[in-house]
């Protein structure tokens, strides 16, 4: 079942939203093949995914869970690595979070 975002952006049936971030009054949200710019709030757009598999890194950025390839643990600001090698960052805020959810891998990090 399509997602209200993908509906309400007329994302073909089947595309995956990989990646969800804020820029100022816009959202930008990236599949595998297209990039969709709307005014909207952030919250909202995370709101109308419906259920799919991710996860909020960063006030301005959502990824897909299945879009993660790997992160880069820079122990002053990690970043995910997404299948179409953006980098996104995670926050401290919700770092704990996503660690919780099992998106990174930390083993052999730093040494904190």
């Amino acid at each position: 079942k399509q997602s209200r975002l993908a509906h309400r952006l007329d994302i073909p049936q089947g595309a995956r939203i990989i990646h969800i971030s804020a820029n100022g009054h816009f959202i930008e949200v990236q599949t595998c093949t297209q990039a969709h710019r709307v005014r909207m709030r952030f919250s909202d757009a995370v709101a109308e995914i419906d259920g799919t598999v991710g996860l909020t890194v960063h006030r301005s950025h959502w990824v897909h869970r299945d879009a993660i390839r790997g992160w880069v643990p820079n122990a002053a600001k990690p970043y995910i690595v997404l299948e179409n090698d953006v980098q996104v960052p995670i926050s401290k805020t919700y770092f704990s979070r996503v660690e919780a959810a099992g998106l990174i891998d930390l083993s052999g990090a730093t040494d904190a």
